[in-house]
């Protein structure tokens, strides 16, 4: 009888391997045998290499429907004109103008 592998068998990375033997032994109690332990990390590996595979299909389905949106745009592209942050650059450079001749004026009352 031939044995049925799975297509997306992987190993896990050195990461998850080290992540899950930290955390089964955080949550490790005194009567709790190394058999035990080994299970509650294989348990935790999984766990973690699920949500990783979670976070990839979310990160690829989220792609899918950025590209998508960005072909719909491009084929329906309307050029809308950029406002000008020019009028907070000049009151900025008024200010600062206004602040250094105040700063200068005080210094040359108090010691001239």
């Amino acid at each position: 009888m031939a044995k049925k592998y799975h297509k997306n068998k992987t190993a896990d990375s050195p990461e998850t391997i080290a992540t899950a033997q930290k955390i089964s032994k955080q949550v490790k109690t005194s009567a709790q045998t190394k058999a035990q332990t080994k299970l509650i990390e294989q348990g935790i590996r999984k766990g973690i290499t699920l949500y990783k595979k979670q976070q990839k299909d979310k990160a690829r389905n989220l792609n899918k429907r950025l590209k998508k949106a960005q072909q719909n745009q491009s084929e329906t592209i309307i050029e809308v004109p950029k406002k000008s942050s020019c009028g907070l650059s000049w009151t900025l450079l008024i200010f600062t103008w206004i602040g250094i001749s105040i700063y200068i004026g005080l210094n040359i009352n108090l010691f001239g």
